[in-house]
């Protein structure tokens, strides 16, 4: 994911570039313990979501990679991407194409 721009749920909103072809993908952060994320839908779309990065940038988007926060984090009502007034996030994974 060398060409990946990481953003994070606070930030998001205003990295990506509003004029030209986005691809967002939320995810849930990775376990300290296990070192696999804490959510099994992320778990399952990890191969996808790697293999479809190539795709989408070939297609001309800029790809953003967001990891939502630890379980807790991403519950919490106040997270700040449930709260976004751009794109609020309802779930991960979520890939979300703006053009």
């Amino acid at each position: 994911m060398d060409s990946v721009i990481k953003v994070t749920t606070s930030d998001f909103h205003e990295k990506v570039n509003k004029e030209g072809k986005a691809a967002l993908f939320f995810v849930a952060d990775d376990d300290p313990v296990t070192g696999k994320s804490w959510c099994p839908d992320t778990v399952q779309a990890a191969e996808t979501i790697k293999t479809s990065i190539p795709q989408l940038q070939a297609k001309g988007y800029q790809v953003f990679y967001c990891e939502v926060g630890d379980k807790d984090t991403w519950k919490n009502p106040e997270n700040p991407a449930r709260n976004s007034n751009w794109i609020p996030i309802t779930g991960v994974p979520t890939l979300i194409l703006a053009s």
